[in-house]
């Protein structure tokens, strides 16, 4: 798919600008579903690829705990 360009001239008559319309939501809408696609491809190779366990500990919980992502001792001044 072809990123959209600024149209140069849109028709005036009514019944041409609704279908112009809808063919940009009908591309709107295979963009949408192209995209989860992919997010779901993205998903599963990750999984393959690092195993379900490293999507078990959100990086927010590790912040949550104070904890640096390589596991070395933060330290955490409070003011």
């Amino acid at each position: 798919m072809a990123m959209l360009n600024t149209p140069t001239n849109l028709p005036e008559d009514p019944v041409e600008l609704r279908q112009v319309t809808e063919l940009l939501a009908a591309e709107v809408k295979a963009q949408a579903l192209m995209i989860e696609k992919l997010q779901h491809q993205l998903h599963g190779a990750n999984r393959h690829r690092f195993g379900s366990k490293s999507e078990g500990i959100p990086s927010r919980s590790l912040l949550r705990n104070n904890l640096p992502v390589d596991g070395t001792t933060a330290i955490v001044r409070r003011e």
